[in-house]
């Protein structure tokens, strides 16, 4: 009505003074009396105007009371909404919270688990939750509606506004305090849990970076193959170890921050820094690794050169005593096998002499060197010269410097005298071994006990003649080994033909060790080459980088030099074929002569007889 009266009494003084205008215009009225109602008019219309004034700021005062009522309405329902549900979230947060901050399963404890436990309790939140909302929504739409009001009613309205905001944005706040309280609560055994296992791991890390480190101090490679299975074995175990330890942290971290809200618990950001640590020390754990894995390189690839050169050294120690060994057949200073032979055959000269004269060796000794204490040059073919076993028409004769290559021989230290001893080692019976055979204590076998067995390649003296027993058939020689000196019976031949010892020849022993380290010499060789090619497979499957790369330049270089070792082997093969085949002719060419003087003897009896007869 106010509004009305004011609006028709507004058109009633624009009437009025428009028609004082016109009638002062056309002369109707006086211009005095025209002036002094145009005052009225004015007069009336400025009360009109404050009127109205008053009229609007009454009514947006009213209009400012009326919204900030309605938001008072809404942010009192807000708290009380807010009241309850920290009335609820208080009383859940006294309850005790879940062992251990996570579920049977491993899936973490969430705060909704605690704080929503009943439907009371959700309900209450999603009415806080809505009336916060609404709070928030009202007052951002009065706030609008507010600005639009005179400056006295705005400003006042404005004001009230804000008080009403704070509240709401306290009540909110409440909301989340009480809320993180609770959610930290729940959330302590996860914490508890979580400083638990990084305290394993922090330990566990500790004992890698001490096993590292202990290690590093150590210096060289263990070279013991089985202790450094254990050290290899106890190392991996603590990287395991701790690398299982950093996992299940990082994992379980990772879980419950996934089941956290950060603005809702303080856990989460304690839990979040754990989590950034793991970094740092699972990059330590990868420098043990690192450092440990290359360590256990460089000991592998030390183990195997040291393998492959104690091989290696092994390959040369073969050759070289296959060189020793033929070097009487190949060497410089090689033997005279041929001047053996001529030996042999006075040997046999002066046994049957001995034999036909009845005098024993050491006999003839004597008479061979008569006032002299040693035998010489002279003395020793002096003697053999009157021996009528040489001059007798079936002999194969000995000339003079085949004597003389048989006396040097016999002087074995080159000093032109041949001693006792040196002389009768000459026509002692020696015998090889030639297949392994039981010595026994007695010559019957049957009654006998083994003292022992003789080994392929020993050599025996003959402390007896031969003899066959009766019972066995068998020709036994009672002899001394070399070896040991044990003396005892053996068997010559088996019943079957099986030959055990046969007749020494210095030329048949020296081919002998000949082969013998020859075949040593060639098994060492492929020995080491397949040891040298399997490493160096090996190492290269396993990276050709680091000290793997550097051991297997190593390898290659040793494959190189092994390959040298065989062709030393193949050389000394093809010299000892070829000086083999230079004494089997010498042998056969002695062998024909022998035939010949023979032939040519038993023309001249034939000759000789035939004059007679004529």
């Amino acid at each position: 009505e106010l509004t009305n009266a004011a609006a028709g009494a507004a058109a009633a003084l624009r009437h009025v003074s428009q028609y004082l205008n016109l009638a002062t215009k056309q002369k109707k009225l006086p211009a005095e009396d025209a002036q002094k109602l145009q005052e009225r008019v004015q007069a009336s219309q400025e009360r009109l105007d404050a009127a109205q004034k008053t009229m609007k700021e009454t009514a947006d005062k009213l209009a400012a009371r009326s919204l900030v009522q309605e938001v008072r309405q809404q942010v009192q329902s807000c708290e009380e909404a807010v009241e309850k549900l920290c009335a609820m979230l208080s009383e859940a947060r006294e309850e005790p919270a879940q062992a251990g901050g996570a579920d049977a399963d491993g899936s973490p404890a969430t705060a909704d688990a605690e704080a929503d436990g009943t439907s009371a309790t959700k309900a209450a939140e999603q009415a806080a939750h809505k009336a916060l909302s609404g709070a928030k929504t009202i007052i951002a739409v009065k706030r609008i509606a507010a600005k639009r009001l005179a400056e006295g009613a705005s400003r006042v309205g404005l004001e009230e506004l804000d008080a009403l905001q704070a509240k709401a944005e306290a009540a909110q706040q409440r909301v989340i305090n009480v809320k993180r309280d609770l959610a930290d609560k729940v959330f302590a055994k996860a914490e508890e849990e979580a400083r638990a296992k990084f305290a394993v791991a922090e330990e566990r890390l500790a004992a890698s970076a001490q096993f590292t480190e202990g290690l590093s101090g150590s210096g060289a490679a263990v070279e013991d193959a089985q202790e450094a299975q254990q050290i290899a074995a106890r190392g991996a175990s603590v990287h395991q170890d701790a690398q299982a330890a950093l996992s299940e942290l990082r994992t379980f971290l990772q879980t419950q921050l996934r089941g956290m809200n950060a603005k809702e618990t303080s856990i989460h950001a304690k839990l979040d820094q754990l989590l950034v640590k793991v970094g740092p020390m699972q990059a330590s754990l990868d420098k043990h690794k690192k450092e440990f894995g290359e360590r256990e390189q460089r000991a592998i690839a030390q183990r195997s050169l040291a393998e492959a050169k104690a091989k290696l050294e092994l390959l040369d120690g073969k050759v070289q005593r296959a060189n020793q060994a033929a070097a009487p057949l190949v060497g410089e200073a090689r033997e005279d096998f041929v001047a053996a032979m001529f030996l042999g055959r006075v040997g046999e000269l002066l046994l049957a002499h001995a034999k036909d004269t009845g005098k024993r060796m050491e006999e003839l000794f004597s008479e061979m060197i008569g006032s002299d204490a040693c035998l010489t040059e002279a003395g020793f073919l002096g003697f053999l010269r009157g021996l009528k076993q040489l001059a007798a028409p079936d002999a194969a004769p000995l000339d003079e410097p085949q004597l003389v290559a048989a006396f040097k021989r016999m002087d074995s230290t080159g000093g032109g005298q041949v001693t006792s001893e040196q002389f009768l080692e000459q026509f002692r019976s020696r015998y090889v071994c030639v297949g392994q055979i039981a010595m026994t204590d007695v010559l019957d076998l049957a009654e006998g006990k083994v003292i022992r067995k003789l080994d392929v390649g020993e050599q025996v003296e003959a402390l007896e003649p031969p003899a066959k027993h009766q019972g066995s058939g068998l020709v036994r020689a009672k002899v001394r080994a070399d070896r040991d000196k044990a003396e005892g019976y053996v068997a010559l031949a088996g019943n079957q033909g099986t030959v055990y010892l046969e007749q020494f020849s210095a030329y048949d022993a020296c081919l002998r060790q000949i082969e013998l380290a020859m075949h040593e010499a060639l098994d060492a060789f492929k020995e080491t080459s397949a040891y040298l090619k399997s490493k160096a497979d090996e190492l290269s499957k396993k990276g050709g980088t680091g000290p793997w790369g550097e051991a297997k330049a190593e390898l290659m270089k040793m494959r190189v030099r092994a390959s040298k070792a065989e062709g030393v082997h193949t050389q000394l093969k093809k010299k000892v074929a070829e000086a083999q085949a230079g004494f089997a002719k010498e042998l056969e060419a002695e062998k024909k002569r022998k035939e010949e003087l023979a032939d040519k003897a038993r023309a001249d009896a034939l000759v000789a007889e035939a004059t007679e007869l004529a």
